[in-house]
């Protein structure tokens, strides 16, 4: 019998029940935290009917998309122009305000074109949120075809899509000189990225629309390119638009949209990453990203500003980056510097004071302007609260899935913006504190304007925006009537303040859902998480009551209840109906599981039967978990490399080698790192050296360690760092494990200050890890600080980073318990910047204390990060391992060589088995032991402690006892393959034929793995002396010399073998590219199929088509098959199609080439006639295709005798022909066509005019 032998060391990582990593602190947000606990009056619980989103975002749809003709009130209208869209398509408009007429009266085509996306996305986004299909919607649309009865709304929007650029925009028509004139949104960020951002929100709700991945390619790739050419890895968003035609910026120093640009560039190039798939938007997304970190200019100009929260904590969870989360927050609050006073209402008011209301109702969390004065008069109310900017808060929602440490922050603005959002209604504020009341009667008559300003239905619509009123308290109102605000718009007559283009963006608000506890609410956190995680139903629940609340959660099937906050389940095998506690003042991150599901770990990211469902944000997290790990000069295999740094301590690297081995550990991103903990198995070197880098190629040493082995934790001086090498010299080692930790110890720890200056400088942002937020206490010398380091750490310094309100004089203080202090070190004379203080050896506490004497200027103390830093040294930490068991395993009776390392120098070392015999050996002055421990006699599991008794440390192993050893005799492994070659990604892979003899009795039993320089390939069971083993047709380029190793199930039995050493050569995959075209025709676009096979496994990818037209690339998903449309061409000929395949790594490039005939256009001859007596003048118009030139001739005959020839201009105009007429006369007039258009005849009867 063999043996089985099991290190269980603490420490490492498992597959958890529990994801204990995961850490329920919350990031404190100044503003947001002083938003109302319970906002009033109060929103309701489940089921009761005092407000439903869900029935307004309903009924606001009815509204707009009701086709009725009601004058200048009229909702939705035919855009029968249809710019960018295809000849005989249509569209719709729909105006900006009830009663704006803009879309009916401006430009050619009777507003054809002004639409603004702005209300025409939002709605149908909206409308989808809350389960309308706005791609097949049963609509009223006057002149539909016989047994049509639906709408798609999606594929219409296609008309703001503008051909020959690939952006969408603000209107169908581009808005410059010759467009037209007083198209909304001309040369203005926002309103010409917004449209874009929403194009790929309705593309991840409706993929399979019309065009849909081909528009999602056409704006990433402009995208892409905007951020290369303004600027690429340094890109420069200081902006006021971007000119997509000439690829250039529009710069505007006094109206410069940085922010919002940014926000919506990296928005649209992170969905388009992770659902495309191609590396270089994840490139740019990063590029766009960084600018956005770098800036300490906040320019938040309108809405999409509100994105990047949420931006940044999916990039740091999915993409390894180090974004600054609690940054993006507090801009959204205030002082942003593109829009004086622009933020968020009751984010900025003074320390003391109350939360903001206005008549005695909730208006926290709005968005707006801070500083605009009422419409009153009264330069004392100021606040000027909108209706979109405020229902599209929940753009932020999912900022808790990927960070929840913001759980909180975001929980508590939507509680409040839930309440405030809704005075922007008639039906919810008085009748005097409207500014255009909505009465209670029905009074509109379809066809004209009569009687609609104020019909009831209209109540449907929000007001643009609200205001406090001296007089009234709040006054729901907008631009539109005080011509002071809204005079060059060109509104007309009728426009009210009801906003259309804010009311579209209700259905957003129906994420947030009230539960069965007042004031807990619970918010859908998938539903705008475009391209996201989305895999199981994952819910924010937010209780900001004293006490636990026990929510009630309905279930569909049996699932798994999981808070991702605290990584840890709530219920399990839960059906029907189930209820969850809800911590006081905290979050749950709610996953439905289905019941049963696998957990698992990698890196920083726990999945659930492989979807990613939680991240680990704890700042005393690994940062070198499943890192990137590059060893030169000896090349390690991917799987060696990889354990390393997979949290297991069992596993790692061992070897003897002759040269200066590096290892290096790339994070990911750049982190402020201060430590890093390095662990050793039986044998270490002598010494070793750790340095790092921000480039990987510039490098500073951190330390310098003299190793005692086990693991060891050196602490350094924190600094800015992506790469971290470890340098082992030449020698014998056994490398396990390699983390590394931030150097600050006080990252997101709890602080207490004596006092704040205001709700948004607050003492959390001490530690929030931002260096753009900062706490302000009151103006008085007598002021302190104090952080919670959650456990007694050893102190090696603290580093204070002033504002310009510094402090002269103050102390650091320690404290073990939080109540009897100690002065680590007194400061007199301070100048402020950037202060580190190092503290005296053996300095420790669990708090530390900023202690204010006086101050060094007139204001308050001002600081904007509070860090903490271990003593620099080294820590260690004992460990064991196994000596050489030999080939009989553990004997009953025998004995077990144990080798420790990393203990106390000179400690007694006591080793127990459970439940029996001990013995003790000491630490040699080096804290290593050798021992040999007697194993017991009876067979099966047992485990030995291994104890410390100074140091405290106890390691355990478990190791499976057989009986007494039998002789073993030699076996004999044979590999056959069934193909000496196979291509990449084969679907039929090669099998490996092992067989396995002995020259013993029974047939050898055991596991057969298949290797390549030791490295596992694939493993299978040995059944009856043989196996067949799958070989992944996964495998690299090239030649695979493979072995099959025989490791026997009882080694007592029969000895391990290994085969004979044969070639598997892995070829690129062939792949066919073919394209099968319709019949093509000018002036029309041609429906194509692209057809991409493989003698491997196609796995999606791009086709290049070239020769019709512009060069076109086509996404071919892993079906292999892509239906696209080819641009209309302007000539009749052969066309030379080229479709190119790239080649890959894994597949080679293919070329086909394909001619094609394209047919002419009919055009059409239309003739109208003026006679006047005896004679006729014709004027002959050829009608012919979009794009297409008509230029040609056209010959007059008269009963069949040619009269005369025009030519025909290539608009298809031609001069008229006077022709004398006698009697009744036949007419033709014969285009003779051109290299686009064929011949045709129009004949007309003439009769002369007596």
């Amino acid at each position: 019998m063999g043996a089985v032998i099991a290190l269980g060391c603490a420490g490492s990582l498992l597959a958890p029940t529990t994801a204990g990593a995961i850490s329920a602190d919350q990031i404190v947000t100044g503003g947001v935290a002083s938003f109302e606990s319970s906002p009033v009056p109060a929103f309701g619980v489940a089921g009761s009917t005092t407000f439903d989103w869900v029935q307004r975002a309903q009924a606001f749809d009815d509204l707009a998309y009701d086709w009725t003709n009601r004058g200048d009130f009229t909702t939705i209208m035919e855009d029968s122009t249809a710019y960018n869209m295809d000849p005989g398509e249509s569209s719709f408009k729909m105006p900006a305000y009830w009663g704006d007429d803009r879309i009916q009266r401006l430009g050619p085509n009777n507003g054809d074109g002004y639409q603004e996306s702005v209300t025409q996305f939002s709605s149908i986004i909206s409308g989808t949120l809350i389960g309308i299909d706005k791609s097949n919607q049963t609509c009223n649309k006057p002149n539909l075809p016989s047994g049509v009865t639906t709408c798609n709304y999606v594929d219409m929007m296609r008309t703001f899509v503008h051909q020959g650029i690939g952006v969408a925009g603000n209107t169908p028509l581009l808005g410059k000189t010759g467009d037209g004139k007083d198209i909304p949104g001309t040369r203005d960020g926002w309103y010409q990225f917004l449209p874009n951002v929403l194009y790929y929100a309705m593309g991840s709700m409706y993929p399979d629309a019309t065009d849909m991945d081909q528009i999602l390619r056409g704006i990433a790739d402009n995208y892409d390119a905007m951020v290369r050419q303004i600027g690429g890895a340094n890109a420069d968003f200081n902006m006021q638009d971007y000119d997509f035609e000439e690829m250039k910026p529009i710069i505007n120093a006094g109206w410069n949209q940085a922010t919002d640009i940014g926000a919506a560039t990296a928005a649209v190039l992170i969905w388009a990453h992770d659902h495309f798939g191609d590396a270089k938007y994840l490139q740019t997304a990063k590029w766009t990203m960084d600018a956005m970190d770098r800036s300490s200019e906040n320019r938040y100009y309108e809405i999409i500003t509100m994105l990047l929260p949420y931006l940044a904590a999916r990039m740091n969870a999915m993409h390894g980056t180090n974004y600054d989360v609690a940054k993006y927050f507090q801009w959204l609050q205030y002082d942003t510097v593109a829009r004086n006073g622009w933020g968020t209402i009751g984010g900025f008011r003074s320390a003391g004071t109350s939360p903001l209301r206005w008549a005695s109702r909730t208006v926290s969390g709005l968005s707006g302007s801070l500083s605009d004065t009422g419409f009153d008069g009264d330069s004392s109310t100021r606040g000027y609260a909108f209706a979109m900017n405020s229902f599209v808060t929940t753009w932020l929602a999912a900022a808790a899935k990927y960070d929840t440490q913001y759980a909180n922050t975001v929980g508590r603005w939507l509680l409040n913006v839930n309440t405030s959002a809704r005075w922007f209604f008639a039906d919810q504020v008085d009748a005097n504190q409207q500014e255009g009341v909505i009465s209670t009667q029905q009074t509109g008559q379809p066809g004209s304007s009569t009687g609609w300003k104020t019909d009831k239905r209209a109540g449907a619509i929000a007001y643009e925006g609200l205001q406090p009123h001296s007089g009234v308290g709040i006054l729901a109102t907008a631009d539109v009537t005080h011509p002071e605000r809204s005079g060059g718009w060109n509104l007309g007559p009728d426009s009210t303040n009801l906003g259309l283009y804010g009311s579209g963006w209700i259905g957003f608000m129906s994420v947030i859902k009230p539960t069965n506890v007042a004031d807990v609410l619970r918010t859908d956190l998938n539903a705008l998480d475009h391209f996201g995680n989305n895999a199981y139903p994952t819910s924010l629940i937010y209780n900001p009551t004293g006490s636990v609340a026990q929510v009630q959660i309905p279930l569909t099937g049996s699932r798994d209840l999981y808070d991702a906050v605290t990584g840890s389940y709530l219920a399990r095998g839960a059906s029907g109906q189930a209820t969850v506690p809800v911590p006081a003042g905290g979050s749950i991150v709610l996953v439905e599981l289905p019941a049963g599901a696998t957990l698992s770990a990698e890196g920083h990211t726990i999945s659930a039967n492989g979807e990613p469902i939680a991240y680990d944000v704890t700042p005393s997290r690994d940062l070198a978990r499943d890192a990137d790990v590059v060893v030169s000069p000896t090349g390690l295999s991917a799987a060696t490399a990889a354990s390393i740094v997979d949290g297991d301590f069992t596993t790692g690297w061992a070897t003897t080698t002759t040269q200066v081995q590096n290892v290096v550990l790339d994070l990911g991103a750049e982190h402020s790192v201060g430590s890093a903990l390095v662990a050793w198995g039986a044998t270490h070197p002598a010494t070793y050296a750790i340095a790092t880098s921000t480039n990987g190629s510039s490098w500073t040493t951190a330390t310098q360690v003299s190793s005692l082995g086990g693991r060891e934790t050196a602490t350094f001086t924190p600094r800015k760092a992506r790469y971290v090498r470890v340098t082992i010299p030449i020698g014998t080692f056994d490398l396990r494990a390699i983390e590394v930790h931030l150097g600050d110890l006080a990252r997101s720890a709890r602080v207490e200050v004596s006092s704040t200056a205001n709700t948004h400088h607050v003492g959390a942002n001490l530690t929030d890890g931002s260096r753009f937020t900062r706490w302000e206490s009151a103006a008085t010398d007598a002021q302190n600080a104090r952080i919670d380091l959650r456990g007694t750490q050893q102190i090696g310094a603290v580093r204070i980073n002033w504002e310009g309100a510094y402090g002269r004089d103050f102390r650091i203080e320690t404290s073990l318990d939080g109540a009897n202090w100690t002065v680590a070190k007194t400061i007199t004379g301070g100048t402020g910047g950037d202060q580190t203080i190092t503290l005296p050896e053996g300095t420790q506490g669990r708090y530390v204390r900023f202690v204010g004497v006086q101050r060094g200027t007139e204001w308050s103390y001002s600081i904007w990060d509070f860090e903490v830093y271990g003593a620099t040294g080294v820590t260690r930490v004992g460990d064991i391992t196994l000596g050489d068991i030999g080939s009989g395993g553990v004997i009953a009776g025998g004995t077990l060589p144990i080798v420790g390392s990393g203990f106390t120098p000179g400690e007694s070392i006591t080793l127990a088995w459970q439940g029996g015999a001990s013995s003790q050996v000491t630490a040699d002055s080096t804290g290593a032991f050798t021992a040999e421990v007697v194993v017991p006699s009876i067979t099966g599991e047992h485990t030995l402690t291994v104890t410390g008794m100074s140091s405290g440390v106890e390691r355990s192993i478990t190791v499976t006892v057989t009986p007494t050893a039998e002789v073993s005799v030699p076996t004999a492994t044979v590999l056959r393959l069934s193909s000496s070659t196979v291509v990449a990604d084969a679907k039929r892979p090669v099998v490996a034929e092992v067989s396995v003899t002995s020259s013993g009795s029974g047939t050898p039993a055991g596991t057969v793995v298949i290797t390549e320089s030791g490295r596992e390939i694939a493993h299978g069971t040995v059944v009856a002396g043989a196996a067949e083993v799958t070989i992944p047709s996964s495998l690299a380029i090239g030649d695979h010399a493979l072995t099959a190793e025989f490791r026997s199930a009882d080694t007592g039995r029969w000895r391990d073998s290994r085969s004979a050493t044969k070639v598997l050569a892995v070829d690129k995959a062939r792949v066919t590219t073919r394209v099968v075209i319709g019949k093509a025709k000018v002036g029309k676009k041609t429906a194509a199929t692209v057809r991409v096979t493989s003698t491997g496994t196609w796995r999606g990818g791009r086709v290049t088509l070239t020769g019709w037209g512009e060069t076109r690339k086509v996404t071919v998903p892993a079906s292999g098959l892509a239906r696209i449309k080819l641009p209309a061409l302007k000539k009749s000929g052969k066309r030379t199609l080229v479709a190119r395949t790239v080649a890959t790594a894994r597949q080679s490039a293919s070329t086909q080439r394909q001619r094609i005939s394209v047919l002419k256009a009919k055009p059409k001859v239309k003739i109208s006639v003026k006679r006047s007596g005896g004679i006729a003048s014709f004027r002959i118009t050829v009608v012919k295709p979009k794009g297409v030139s008509a230029t040609g001739r056209a010959a007059v005959s008269v009963n069949g005798k040619r009269v005369t020839t025009v030519r025909v201009s290539k608009r298809g105009k031609a001069k008229s022909a006077t022709i004398a007429i006698r009697g009744r006369a036949k007419v033709a007039v014969k285009f003779t066509g051109n290299k686009a258009l064929r011949t045709v005849t129009k004949t007309v009867a003439v009769r002369a005019l007596r």
